[in-house]
């Protein structure tokens, strides 16, 4: 079977709701091995960073800081768009073989739309353009797989 992106209605335009997390994914760490391998310049930065630190949390047995919880909430973040898209093309074979695409570009539409719609709460516009982007590719692999697979 040629499973090809022309010759799977949808397809293509679901690797690139996937690209878009990957991309995503990507942009979203670089912050983060910044954070880790540079040190803060601008002195409001600096300053943010000491109070951040200095805010002990308390999980149970297990004590952190502010600064750290930050950075494992965002690396986690980025893990996960990851996990998504590797998810995502590991599937894809077994899901066209069977003509599901639609259901699993409609659970995409569903994640995505999370995203979207924390990013447009918390008013933090990259990662909204980002899902964005990806909810728009993901609606249009759900709509064409839709139409060919009823």
């Amino acid at each position: 079977m040629n499973s090809s992106a022309a010759k799977i209605p949808g397809k293509g335009r679901f690797l690139a709701g996937c690209f878009t997390l990957l991309l995503f994914s990507a942009v979203h760490m670089i912050p983060m091995f910044a954070d880790i391998f540079t040190e803060p310049s601008k002195p409001a930065e600096v300053e943010a960073k000491r109070a951040m630190t200095a805010v002990v949390v308390a999980i149970g047995p297990f004590h952190s800081n502010w600064a750290k919880l930050n950075q494992l909430l965002s690396v986690s973040y980025s893990a996960l768009l990851f996990f998504v898209v590797a998810l995502n093309l590991v599937a894809l074979p077994a899901i066209i073989a069977h003509g599901r695409l639609r259901a699993l570009a409609t659970v995409n539409v569903i994640f995505v739309g999370i995203l979207l719609s924390t990013s447009v709460i918390y008013q933090f516009p990259p990662p909204g353009v980002f899902a964005l982007i990806a909810e728009v590719f993901f609606i249009a692999a759900m709509v064409r797989a839709t139409r060919s697979h009823g």
